[in-house]
């Protein structure tokens, strides 16, 4: 495909999503790097990143995962949501609950997962409704909202939810309005938001919460603006920014927040560019990435490869190969230090699921979800079970959820 036809696509979409009103969840890829022309920017380039990235994650059909006869099944279907939701949150609460809130058209609604009994409730609404806004279980047990898209635009508003009274209160607001920004509880208690999308584009500001005061001060800028990217707590206390996206195209640069400096310095960057990747922290102190997604348009570029970030040397290293590429999948980091990285997509949606074992660096097919899904939520219960809910399928949000218990694939 040549330049100026995928330019062409990508206008396009941005007029199909601009005048459809698009669709408010966050799901993220990213502009075809290759174009030769930016796109305009203007009163409403604050939805554009963020509304292409979300619409790279629904352009496949679905590909349905066949158990093999005599196989158990791997989970067991549990209540449903009360709306259906995509790129929501999902927050492990102290009572072993776990909250969901945005990703659906109901901006402002909350809900709570009771694990007793398998039954959703509704957690009260938000002070302001919002969507794509990142949400912080803070050390006293409440749990913070900051920014995000409104019933009116781009928010700089934030909010705390009680989970003993079930109450939502306002904060302090950020000096900045954004969404698709990370939010990383610091070891301090208090917590960086970096990057996001504000009205003109990706943004490189930072900004830091003190739940002692309510308030907000600056956090410095990162190097690259980006949106779309992880946020990563390393055990000496830093945090490590990698991939994104920005109107520049997909991100494979990296980065780190000293909070006792109140600095950032770049980190070498990651062999491939990335977006919609997973990213979490090993037993060992180490940073896994996996999958995410090189470009928006074709041709598409879903990552199969995995790296790992070593702290102590600031050096990328391969993770092996998955057994499939994927991007908007869930990683979750089990009992034992394996990686469970579950669904997304590729060229089509994906119901499989592996384990990564970094003893070995090695990648192994395990039973998959009940359902396809991509930008679902994946929430390591106390029981050490695992709680599935929402994403998408080929028709649009899903209300389904489900128990998974891993099961290994011969």
């Amino acid at each position: 495909m040549t330049q100026s036809v995928r330019f062409a696509v990508s206008t396009i979409l941005v007029g199909l999503l601009v005048a459809c009103g698009g669709n408010s969840a966050d799901e993220s890829a990213a502009l075809d790097p290759a174009a030769t022309e930016r796109p305009k920017l203007g009163e409403e380039s604050e939805v554009v990143i963020t509304d292409l990235m979300r619409q790279a994650a629904s352009l496949d059909s679905v590909a349905r995962y066949e158990a093999r006869e005599g196989e158990a099944p791997a989970s067991v279907p549990t209540g449903g949501l009360s709306v259906a939701r995509s790129s929501h949150t999902a927050s492990l609460l102290q009572n072993g609950s776990v909250l969901v809130l945005g990703g659906s058209k109901d901006v402002s609604s909350t809900e709570l997962y009771d694990p007793e009994t398998g039954e959703w409730s509704p957690a009260g609404e938000m002070v302001t409704p919002r969507n794509t806004t990142p949400a912080t279980v803070l050390p006293d047990g409440t749990v913070l909202v900051a920014g995000g898209r409104g019933e009116s635009g781009l928010l700089a508003s934030a909010e705390l939810y009680d989970s003993s009274s079930g109450a939502w209160s306002s904060t302090g607001d950020m000096a900045e309005a954004r969404r698709g920004h990370t939010a990383t509880l610091l070891q301090d208690g208090n917590v960086l938001v970096a990057g996001g999308e504000i009205t003109g584009g990706a943004t490189a500001s930072a900004e830091l919460f003190s739940p002692s005061s309510g308030t907000w001060s600056t956090a410095g800028s990162m190097s690259t603006p980006r949106t779309g990217h992880s946020a990563v707590l390393l055990d000496d206390g830093r945090v490590l920014i990698t991939g994104g996206a920005s109107f520049a195209g997909t991100i494979s640069a990296a980065e780190v927040y000293d909070p006792s400096s109140g600095m950032w310095a770049p980190a070498s960057t990651m062999a491939k560019p990335r977006t919609g990747h997973g990213a979490l922290k090993l037993d060992d102190g180490k940073v896994l990435i996996a999958g995410g997604q090189a470009l928006l348009l074709s041709p598409l570029q879903t990552q199969d490869s995995a790296e790992i970030y070593d702290p102590a040397t600031g050096l990328w290293s391969p993770a092996g190969v998955m057994a499939e590429s994927r991007s908007f999948a869930t990683v979750t980091l089990l009992g034992d230090g394996m990686v469970l990285i579950a669904g997304g997509r590729d060229k089509v949606a994906l119901q499989s699921a592996e384990v990564f074992d970094p003893s070995t660096l090695s990648w192994s097919l395990v039973q998959g979800l009940a359902d396809v899904r991509r930008a679902h939520t994946a929430t390591l219960l106390l029981d050490g079970s695992i709680l599935i809910a929402g994403g998408r399928d080929d028709a649009g949000r899903l209300s389904t959820a489900e128990i998974y218990e891993l099961q290994q694939v011969e």
